[in-house]
């Protein structure tokens, strides 16, 4: 999961519960007037998060071993920010 304020948290999917008549669960902790800008799932331990960088340049960040690991957390907590200033967009 990534945050529009560039947090990354990754957690396993079996900490995700199924809630039945439409109630929410929380995937990651944000602030106030803070958004989720994109949720994937993904097993090869490896993420790629595209966005903007400084001055609107398109930014894209891979994210694996040793620095994933950082990013590993319990589920509904605020994660981690992302190397560099990123304003993400999208999480593969």
């Amino acid at each position: 999961a990534v945050s529009e304020k560039g947090r990354m948290l990754c957690f396993p999917l079996s900490e995700m519960k199924g809630q039945a008549g439409g109630r929410g669960v929380i995937v990651m902790g944000l602030d106030e007037r803070e958004a989720l800008v994109a949720v994937t799932v993904n097993d090869a331990r490896q993420f790629t998060v595209s966005g903007t960088g400084r001055g609107g340049r398109p930014v894209t960040q891979t994210i694996k071993g040793a620095e994933l690991d950082k990013y590993l957390l319990r589920r509904a907590r605020k994660g981690l920010l992302l190397p560099g200033k990123i304003k993400p967009g999208s999480v593969r």
